[in-house]
């Protein structure tokens, strides 16, 4: 069962909330968005994406915790002070629907490429196949075969 709306919301918050949180940080320190790319080889959208709260613009559940966790460390904070639960929240509503578009509920544009690039594959095979079917090679015949000839002397 998916978490209700409000349990989504408040995790989208928390969400915003570290990333507001990590950017003051960085700002406190004079550090700006491409220093901290370098060292930590995370790339300068995807601190954004963190840092403005946009859960949707980034990768995998994963890669964001460890996202969060290295930002933290170069910023020389305890990686544990985050809460990342809300991460947990904000995943287990999508889980399942990785090809649905998130607004409109609907298919996704890649999806939609796969699938009739698949149609495709499968009518072309299959026409190939129709095409083919009643094609019959003649059997070659073997060289080893010796043609008999009959002579008129029959062996009695």
């Amino acid at each position: 069962m998916y978490p209700s709306p409000s349990s989504h919301s408040d995790a989208a918050q928390s969400f915003v909330a570290i990333g507001q949180r990590l950017q003051q940080l960085r700002l406190d320190q004079g550090l700006e968005l491409d220093q901290i790319s370098r060292r930590t080889r995370i790339s300068v959208r995807h601190l954004t994406a963190i840092e403005a709260g946009q859960r949707s613009a980034l990768p995998e559940l994963v890669y964001i915790r460890s996202f969060i966790r290295q930002y933290a460390q170069t910023l020389q904070q305890d990686p544990a002070s985050f809460d990342l639960s809300c991460l947990e929240t904000s995943n287990a509503s999508t889980r399942g629907r990785r090809f649905l578009n998130p607004t409109t509920g609907l298919v996704s544009q890649k999806m939609q490429y796969l699938l009739y690039g698949l149609l495709v594959m499968l009518v072309g095979g299959g026409l190939i196949y129709w095409n083919n079917r009643e094609f019959q090679p003649e059997p070659v015949n073997s060289l080893n075969q010796v043609p008999v000839v009959e002579t008129g002397d029959s062996p009695s």
